[in-house]
């Protein structure tokens, strides 16, 4: 159901890039599947090369072991995907307090905090 659900918005859209303003439930849908393809490729070692250079680009951070990509990273990877989308749909990356991806919103202000 979620699948064509998801093909009609992107048909009406015209594009595949939903967010909560668009369709709330095909949104969480598509969070919930990104979500088990990142721990499927990280399984399969796959999801770990990229998490690697995103992370270390993004934070600075050089990350020349395994130990650095654990549950924690994916998770950050997850949520930067979201911004990402986010900012590709707004054209910015400020998030507004009533966003309906309030995870999104709360971790994007984590972020904030432990930078300044």
């Amino acid at each position: 159901k979620s699948l064509a659900h998801f093909a009609s918005v992107k048909k009406k859209l015209g594009h595949c890039l939903v967010l909560p303003y668009d369709d709330e439930e095909v949104y969480w849908w598509i969070v919930h599947k990104r979500w088990q393809s990142i721990q499927r490729q990280a399984n399969n070692g796959i999801r770990k090369q990229q998490s690697f250079h995103v992370f270390s680009y993004i934070t600075g951070n050089d990350l020349s072991s395994d130990e650095g990509i654990n549950q924690s990273s994916l998770l950050w990877s997850c949520y930067c995907e979201r911004l990402m989308l986010f900012e590709a749909r707004m054209g910015h990356t400020d998030i507004p307090i009533n966003y309906v991806d309030k995870p999104l919103f709360l971790w994007l202000r984590m972020q904030q905090h432990a930078m300044h």
